[in-house]
């Protein structure tokens, strides 16, 4: 899979769906509600995205948090944890953004 247009599951800190199969995968959470990741739409690109804006779409029902179980199962994404490796420990900016989750 291209690099450029998948996403490791090791780097994942939310993924969200929606009714018209979009995907989000937020790879780091930024000031305010601001977040970096991929996004699976009619193009497939790396960028900024707002996370009020999820959450709107989200309390209409028209978008919803991927469960962490399922996240492996997403296009796009590309299981790098299955190589027997420890996960590393939480960073501080994990521990800071984990409200968001």
């Amino acid at each position: 899979m291209d690099s450029l247009k998948s996403v490791r599951l090791s780097e994942l800190r939310q993924v969200w769906e929606s009714f018209s199969g979009w995907y989000w995968f937020v790879t780091e959470f930024h000031e305010g509600t601001l977040a970096f990741g991929l996004v699976l739409g009619w193009e497939t690109e790396w960028g900024y995205f707002d996370l009020a804006e999820l959450r709107r779409l989200g309390r209409q029902r028209r978008a919803w948090k991927v469960p962490r179980r399922n996240w492996p199962i997403c296009p796009g994404v590309v299981d790098d944890t299955s190589c027997s490796r420890a996960r590393a420990h939480e960073t501080t900016n994990e521990r800071r953004w984990k409200d968001h989750e």
